[in-house]
């Protein structure tokens, strides 16, 4: 009986293991750029960075100490709220790591400072397609799936738009400025997804003058709203647009005929699963990836869409299409 006992622990065990994948990590970055600590402690903490590549990035700018700041005047709502919500407003340089907000005495160059955040697990996966539509329009859609069993009920999902490298010349002496927040694209309390199932959210902004798609990137942050802990994060892939940093990044995905009339065809190599979203973010179809690599678009109405391909090894791939 004890044998028995232990076999079936160990199964439970091991299904709560394949449950869980890497949580990812943030810095959220509160700066200023008329701030001159600021200028000589964001240097050592741009270095931690590049020693750490796999941690995001992202540098909020808020009115205060210094209301002149101008990348704090081109947004200053969002901007104040972000350091608002940790509790935070008022004293510039500080960092928040995955939710946790560090000492002002912990110090940018710390070689330790990102060790308490690795080799994390969450139960929670984030997928992030981000395209443009027409010449002016960013639309990122996140998907928030849970992998397993959790004890959430409520969560925090906060997706901006940053700008990857600013080149401005500023009053502290800083001329570039990193993963600059520029615009909020979802901002919202969700429902928890149970075990297997997703939340879609779309979001859209047009973009600023000066601002050129390549350089731009969506962030989602998946919160607890009370604790503030952060449950996972990731990234959209600059260089292209359209991956993300929680799975396995690739932008080797075609499909065909587009625009397409009754038969769509794409390429894949593993198993998983398709997912189908309208102009809105409406999911209209989710299958089990076929051997054959089609989709019968006959039902669909003439529009556009917007195909994910997540397979079983982590990659996903997203594409655009017309149906006529």
């Amino acid at each position: 009986m004890k044998l028995k006992l232990l076999t079936f622990s160990l199964i439970i065990f091991g299904g709560s293991l394949l449950a869980q994948v890497e949580q990812n990590i943030i810095v959220e970055h509160f700066t200023n750029t008329v701030c001159s600590i600021c200028a000589s402690q964001n240097p050592g903490l741009f270095n931690n960075l590049s020693k750490n590549p796999n941690v995001l990035h992202i540098a909020v700018h808020p009115t205060s100490p210094y209301s002149q700041c101008v990348l704090a005047q081109f947004n200053p709502v969002e901007n104040d709220a972000r350091t608002k919500y940790y509790g935070i407003y008022g004293g510039t340089p500080r960092i928040v790591i995955n939710g946790s907000v560090v000492s002002p005495m912990g110090g940018f160059t710390n070689n330790t400072l990102f060790d308490t955040f690795k080799n994390k697990t969450t139960p929670f996966k984030i997928e992030i397609v981000q395209t443009l539509k027409g010449n002016d329009s960013i639309i990122t859609f996140v998907t928030v799936k849970a992998l397993g069993t959790h004890n959430e009920t409520n969560l925090s999902l906060y997706v901006p738009l940053v700008q990857d490298s600013l080149v401005y010349t500023s009053p502290n002496g800083e001329k570039v400025h990193h993963h600059v927040l520029r615009k909020i694209m979802i901002s919202q309390t969700i429902v928890a997804p149970a075990n297997g199932d997703s939340v879609v959210l779309r979001g859209a902004q047009t973009l600023d003058v000066g601002w050129k798609y390549d350089e731009m990137s969506s962030i989602a942050m998946l919160q607890n709203p009370t604790t503030k802990k952060m449950l996972q994060v990731a990234s959209t892939n600059l260089s292209n647009n359209s991956a993300i940093v929680s799975g396995n990044a690739s932008n080797k995905f075609t499909i065909f005929p587009n625009p397409v009339n009754k038969v769509l065809q794409f390429n894949a190599e593993k198993t998983g699963t398709v997912y189908l979203f309208d102009a809105l973010g409406t999911l209209v179809m989710e299958t089990a990836l076929i051997k054959s690599n089609q989709l019968d678009m006959t039902q669909l109405t003439s529009g556009i869409y917007f195909i994910k391909l997540t397979e079983i090894n982590g990659q996903v791939y997203q594409a655009k299409f017309v149906k006529n």
